[in-house]
């Protein structure tokens, strides 16, 4: 009956949609964040600044949400409000969000679960080629 159907038997058939599928089906509203670190020289030395970019996977563009020498829950959610204003934020279209799982990222997770409809979408583990738009865009900012 399943063969009839086109449906390949149960150790051949995905159990879920290929990530290529998931990303051409939602492509308008996907958007991808991650940090980077940038040093920059102060009085004191060399400084490492966290850099929070946001990327609309579709348009590419780019949206620098945050830069701190310390990314903490406070700032992170304060930089949560500034995305999703109603009015300008780069997220108030966004369905979902692909973020990584580094616990920077925990307060942001949670004030988008509580405040909006965007759904964060976690990259499994040790997975670096699944949020290679916004890589590729930081090693472009970093050697130009």
């Amino acid at each position: 009956m399943l063969k009839a159907r086109g449906i390949e038997p149960a150790p051949d058939r995905q159990q879920t949609p290929a990530w290529s599928t998931f990303l051409k089906a939602h492509w308008d509203s996907i958007f991808a964040t991650d940090f980077t670190t940038v040093e920059v020289r102060t009085r004191n030395g060399l400084v490492t600044f966290y850099v929070l970019a946001v990327m609309h996977l579709k348009t590419r563009r780019v949206h620098i949400a945050g830069m701190t020498p310390s990314p903490n829950a406070t700032s992170i959610r304060q930089v949560c409000r500034s995305l999703t204003d109603c009015e300008d934020g780069f997220l108030r279209n966004a369905s979902h969000l692909i973020a990584d799982r580094d616990n920077s990222f925990i307060p942001m997770r949670h004030f988008l679960n509580q405040n909006t409809k965007t759904e964060v979408i976690l990259l499994p583990p040790k997975s670096p080629n699944l949020n290679a738009y916004v890589e590729r865009w930081f090693r472009s900012l970093k050697t130009e």
